[in-house]
């Protein structure tokens, strides 16, 4: 209470009242009041009638038709913490607060007036960690380095930091000695390398790697890039982003034939689908035939498809796993030898064993 407010004049000349107060106006008097926009260390926040808001300015105009009573509500200061994680102790700047406070280091609190815009901004690098979001009460709330708020109630915010990750580069036939080209320089200044060699980068770093048409022997060719062990791409450049420690692979053969074969994916739940891919490599490069052959509970099965299917789709009812390897045929009639074996594993099956439900759609 006690806060002055300006009014149109009433009967009496009254033009102004210190809370709470009332004047009278002929019916039908158009009447405009004013309140101050701070009263201390709190903000004007709304005009009320009955419990219900009809005005957020300072300034309300009303039509005295009827005995009315308005309520000018005011909003004490809003705090604002800054933390970050993992690491505390990162500077960060922000709008002046109501003690002309600019920055802060994490974990700190400014004090504002309610519903002061406010800005804050973190570095995208802090020590070896990058900047990936802003998040507030568990939710991401920005991803630019600089975040823009309103003041309407105390908030926390966190500077979310991603440490760098490691990128394994290496090389089959041969395990060493292939000279692969990065795209992106590490941490270190490093970029290029012999394989195999290591780089380390920042969160969410893209990185082209391109391996060469043959080894440096130049006796084997170039046949594909494996990601953490499993077939990624049969092109020379692969792109990948730096969002976890990635182990890549580049993998040679001689001009005999080969074939690739994994499941995608490896584990299923009962009833659930995966499919088998073959990739092969080498050879004359054109395939005519695939001699599949499977395992279920030490028992080896044929299977002959026709070239124009490389994939099999299944949906496995099976209790524990099943197996596949595969030749591959040119069309100089060159067989490779056996492939990997790739294992399919299903969880969840019923009992006893009930064998699988294959659809070879343009298949496998």
């Amino acid at each position: 209470s006690n806060i002055t407010i300006t009014t149109t004049p009433d009967i009496n000349l009254t033009t102004s009242g210190s809370t709470t107060f009332t004047n009278t106006y002929l019916y039908n008097t158009p009447v405009t009041i004013s309140a101050p926009t701070v009263v201390g260390s709190n903000s004007f926040a709304r005009w009320t009638r009955d419990g219900i808001e009809i005005g957020t300015s300072t300034n309300l105009s009303l039509v005295m038709d009827t005995n009315i009573t308005v309520i000018a509500e005011y909003r004490p200061p809003q705090l604002l913490t800054v933390k970050s994680t993992p690491d505390s102790n990162i500077t960060i700047t922000t709008t002046p607060d109501i003690n002309l406070t600019t920055s802060g280091s994490t974990t700190f609190t400014n004090t504002y007036l309610y519903n002061t815009p406010v800005t804050i901004s973190t570095p995208a690098i802090a020590g070896s960690n990058t900047f990936i979001r802003w998040t507030r009460d568990g939710i991401e709330i920005g991803t630019s380095t600089n975040l823009s708020l309103v003041m309407d109630t105390n908030i926390t915010v966190i500077a979310e930091y991603r440490p760098p990750h490691t990128l394994i580069v290496l090389s089959t036939n041969p395990v060493s000695g292939v000279a692969i080209t990065i795209s992106a320089i590490d941490l270190a200044g490093n970029s290029d390398g012999t394989t195999p060699f290591t780089n380390i980068y920042s969160f969410g770093t893209a990185v082209n790697l391109t391996a060469p048409p043959t080894n440096s022997g130049g006796i084997n060719i170039f046949a594909w890039w494996l990601r953490d062990g499993a077939f990624d791409t049969v092109s020379q450049s692969v792109n990948i982003i730096m969002n976890t420690n990635i182990t890549m692979t580049a993998v040679y053969t001689n001009t005999t034939l080969e074939v690739f074969l994994q499941f995608i994916p490896p584990v299923i739940g009962y009833g659930d689908f995966s499919t088998l891919t073959s990739t092969p490599s080498g050879g004359s490069g054109t395939y005519i035939d695939y001699q599949y052959e499977y395992d279920m509970h030490f028992l080896w099965y044929t299977q002959w498809l026709p070239s124009s299917i490389t994939t099999i789709s299944y949906t496995f009812d099976w209790d524990h796993y099943i197996k596949y390897r595969v030749k591959v045929q040119d069309d100089t009639l060159l067989w490779s030898d056996w492939s990997n074996e790739a294992y399919l594993f299903v969880t969840n099956a019923p009992h006893p064993p009930i064998p699988p439900y294959k659809s070879e759609s343009g298949l496998l």
